[in-house]
This record gives structure tokens, sequence and C-alpha cells, in this order.
């Protein structure tokens, strides 16, 4: 979680991480609906970045130098 939205005085958190990425690629002209995508990493931004192009890509491929992470990482 890396944003805060109080709205009338309840704090509500999310990330932001996984749209900012696809907004990211998109806007540079790289589309990953339905393609194959690699993904390098496995900290906590790249866990939102893999769901959302979980849902975008045909297949999703995660290359991490920690095998432990990328099991998980890779569990739904």
């Amino acid at each position: 979680m890396n944003t805060i939205h109080n709205q009338k005085g309840k704090l509500h958190g999310f990330s932001t991480d996984g749209a900012g990425a696809l907004n990211a690629l998109k806007e540079n002209g790289a589309n990953p609906h339905r393609k194959k995508v690699v993904l390098l990493g496995g900290g906590g931004a790249a866990k939102a970045i893999a769901y959302v192009l979980a849902k975008e890509a045909s297949q999703l491929i995660l290359l991490n130098r920690a095998p432990d992470k990328t099991k998980a990482l890779a569990k739904p």
C-alpha cells in the first residue's frame, strides 16, 4: 500500500504501483494486452505489477534471483 485517501474522515489505503506501471508501458507504446511479458524482480512493487500484468498479458514470465520470492509471487 502506497497511497492513503481520506474519505469523510475514514482512511482508505491502496497501491498505485500496478496501475502506474501499466499506464507507463502504454504511454510509451508498449501495450502488454495479449502479449508475452517478462517481469524482472520479486519485491513489493513487483507483486502489484504482476497482478495487473497477469490480467492483461497472454503469458507472464517471472524472473528473480530469489526462487522463494518468485514462487510466492506466482501463487494466485
